[in-house]
């Protein structure tokens, strides 16, 4: 770190950009609003539903929408608090020191009011909660939107349950994706 970055505000030194939204959100308005509505009276919202149903694709939009407050980590290979730990610091382009928690805990209140997806976090579920506690104890301003197969069983914690997409949402989105290779499909 320069002495420049020293001197820069927190959350400027922790700036990594969200992965593009490269295809349009076809039929979650729902679930959308929903989502919204538990964020803005809960700090830890958990999407939940089977693999490929448009969880990951759903919690990336909800970040795009608060512009440079929102990131996204990468959690499909933690498998406990410290691979947890890792996938922040990468999701938030910070290094790991000697108590990665605590100062991840720091790191993230010196973002503000932000909002921090953890995605795919199915495999670290069993020891995530304590850790994730910890971490919203620390950075009052912060939510975190999670993505996962099951709930995460935390205080405070609520839940949406992401189902399939609705026939004629479905038909869209295969529209929608066919129109995005082929320009000539009617």
């Amino acid at each position: 770190m320069t002495r420049g970055d020293e001197q820069a505000p927190a959350s400027a030194r922790l700036r990594v950009r969200l992965p593009a939204e490269v295809t349009r959100l076809v039929g979650r308005g729902e679930a959308l609003a929903q989502v919204e509505s538990q964020l803005a009276e809960s700090r830890l919202v958990t999407i939940v539903g089977p693999p490929g149903i448009g969880k990951s694709r759903l919690a990336l939009h909800i970040a795009h929408r608060v512009g440079e407050r929102g990131f996204l980590c990468a959690c499909g290979e933690a498998r406990d608090e410290a691979g947890l730990s890792t996938a922040l610091a990468r999701g938030l382009g910070v290094p790991l020191g000697a108590q990665p928690g605590d100062a991840l805990g720091r790191r993230l209140a010196a973002l503000g009011p932000a909002r921090v997806v953890l995605d795919d976090l199915e495999q670290a579920v069993a020891t995530a909660a304590p850790r994730i506690e910890r971490w919203l104890d620390a950075a009052p301003e912060l939510r975190l939107l999670v993505t996962s197969r099951e709930r995460l069983r935390a205080r405070a914690e609520r839940v949406v349950e992401l189902g399939p997409l609705l026939r004629d949402e479905g038909l869209a989105l295969f529209v929608d994706r066919v129109r995005a290779i082929r320009s000539d499909y009617a």
